[in-house]
Order: structure tokens, then sequence, then C-alpha cells
């Protein structure tokens, strides 16, 4: 009997040793956690918060989301913190390397859920500015102003302060990268622009191509230029490079572009119809009139279409036309473009 009960003791303190150090281990996990980050990863993660979730509710989103360890923790923590009645409902975004106590400051200050907008190629800096207004414009407060950043748009300041060699007195109507972009609820017209400057026209474009733009024949500025012409005149990856090589003897050899997006971007449409009328023009926008560049970009290009500019694809052809399902049809003579026009136009 003796020897019994000296074996349940002996297991009894074994299991207390090993509930102890299970529970000393978990205590210490814990703690571990409450000030440093479950996951390494520097990635924002955007969660909503319901009216009425529970924090068991708020556990469970945190931890699919990767966000925490285990949901007992949180629930431990919050209990800890007396901070159950002050997490609120909204939208919250933080690094996934957040701590527990990091996660539950941020879920006791709901803010608005940042504003996203995708800024197509090819568009002019009022349909962008547009673009952006309207996706502001879901917000219930907003310091966006669509007329603030046009104004600022038609100065090259904050482009010069940033490195960006933009002529004196030429607007920033080419320098605005199609791209998508992420802004605060409560960014200003100020902020969005530095931001698509800086993340966009610099980093994906000016950075990484520094070296051919300091070796083409033509200046950044030419550059964009010939690009956004570039962008209205062609749909396909395939003909990019082709017309751009087609723009560049043009104006190497003293021939007119012959573009009629150029016209359009001086009537600011570019649905308009131009008629004989249109033509006659005394407008520098007018490259069947007047030779050379025009005064400004009249487009915002992409990557895929300045690159095109920076490395133009060799050929003999002369000439090109859209026809009504924008397909290319290319010519080398005055006399085989006629017929195409004949063929695809008229």
């Amino acid at each position: 009997m003796k020897k019994v009960v000296k074996v349940i003791i002996i297991i009894g303190l074994i299991l207390m040793v090993v509930a102890i150090s299970a529970g000393l281990y978990v205590y210490s996990d814990y703690k571990k956690y409450v000030d440093s980050p479950f996951n390494e990863s520097s990635k924002i993660i955007e969660i909503t918060i319901d009216e009425g979730s529970t924090t068991d509710d708020i556990a469970e989103i945190l931890y699919e989301k990767g966000l925490i360890k285990s949901t007992l923790y949180f629930d431990l923590y919050i209990k800890q913190s007396d901070l159950g009645t002050s997490l609120q409902a909204g939208t919250f975004r933080f690094p996934k390397n957040s701590s527990m106590k990091e996660i539950a400051e941020y879920l006791q200050n709901a803010s608005l859920p940042d504003v996203w907008v995708t800024i197509p190629e090819g568009l002019m800096v009022t349909q962008i500015a547009d673009l952006i207004n309207e996706a502001f414009l879901l917000n219930e407060t907003q310091d966006f102003s669509k007329d603030e950043f046009l104004a600022l748009t038609e100065t090259p300041d904050m482009a010069i302060s940033l490195g960006i060699p933009v002529p004196e007195g030429k607007p920033l109507e080419g320098f605005i990268y199609p791209d998508t972009y992420r802004f605060p609820a409560d960014a200003t017209a100020e902020y969005v622009l530095n931001s698509i400057l800086v993340d966009g026209f610099q980093s994906k474009i000016y950075d990484k191509y520094e070296a051919e733009i300091e070796n083409s024949q033509f200046s950044l500025y030419e550059i964009v230029t010939l690009a956004s012409i570039l962008e209205r005149e062609t749909r396909s990856s395939a003909d990019r490079p082709l017309v751009a090589d087609i723009l560049i003897r043009r104006y190497e050899n003293g021939w007119a572009f012959e573009v009629d997006a150029t016209l359009l971007y001086y009537f600011k449409d570019w649905t308009h119809e131009i008629t004989y009328q249109d033509l006659q023009l005394d407008t520098p926008y007018n490259t069947r009139k007047y030779v050379g560049f025009t005064p400004t970009p009249i487009s915002n290009p992409g990557e895929e279409t300045i690159k095109a500019i920076l490395y133009p694809e060799a050929n003999d052809y002369w000439f090109y036309l859209n026809d009504s399902d924008g397909i290319l049809h290319y010519a080398t003579t005055l006399s085989e473009h006629e017929n195409n026009i004949e063929q695809y136009i008229q």
C-alpha cells in the first residue's frame, strides 16, 4: 500500500512539474508576443471590425490575418489591460509585424480607409484629376482639392524639387505616371502629387532609365513628349517600337508628325471629330501644320511606351494609320499610304 501511495505522489509531483513548466512556457511565450511581433513581414494589412464585434470576434479576425499567434493570448492581453470597451469598430491598416500591444493601440483609434486610385495610360492630367477627386469623394471628410492639384501640375516646381529635370515654365503633363496608388484618407493635393511623382515617375522611370535618358539624343522632356504622342497613337505592344522609330525619323528628317492626337489634345477632348477647318488651326498642337515637338506632352504615358522611345525598332516605314478596329497599317511610300487610307479609312 505504501508503495502505491508513493507512486501516486511521484506521479502527482511529475504532473505538477509538467504543468508548472507548461504554464511558465505559455506565459513566457505570451509575454514575448505582447511587445514583439508574431510576423516579420512589413506588409500593410487592412481589417474591418463591424459594430457589435466581441473581443473573441476581433481575435479571430487577427488570427486569420496572421497578425497574432493565438486568440487566447489576445483575449488575455485585452483583459489584463482592461481594454475590452476601448476597441472600436471601423477599418484599420497597420504593418503585419506589429506586436499585440501595438495592434491593441491601433484598434482603439478607428480611421477612414485609405483611398485607392488606378490611373490608366494615356489620360490628360485633367482626366486624372477627375479620377482622383472621385475616389476621395467617397470619404465623409476629405482634404483633397482637385483645383489645387491642377494648379500644382501647371508648374514644374515639385518635380524640380525632387530632382526630376522638367524645364522651367513647363507643366507636369506627361509626368503623372499611370499606376495604382494608395493615399491616406486625409491626403492633400500636395501630398497626392508628391506621392505620384516619387513613387511613380521618379521610381519607375527616371531612376530606372537614367542612363538611357542621359545617352539619348533627346532631353527627358522631349522623350516624355514623344512617348505621350506614341501612347495615344498605338494600342499594341508590338506596334509601339515601330511607330516610335517612325516618329523619331520624321523628326530627324524635318517631317511633320502629322498626328491627329495632338490636335485632340488642343481641344482637350479625345472624342472630338476633327474637321477640315480644324486642320487649318494655327496652333503648335497641329502637327500637320507645324514641324517638331508640341509645346508639352499630350498625355501621361506608361513605362512600356517610354521604353519604346528609348529603344525604337528600326524599320523602313514612313507612314502608318489606325483602322476602325485600332489595327495599324504601315507604308513605306506616300502612294502606299494613300492606298491604305482608301482601303481602311474611306
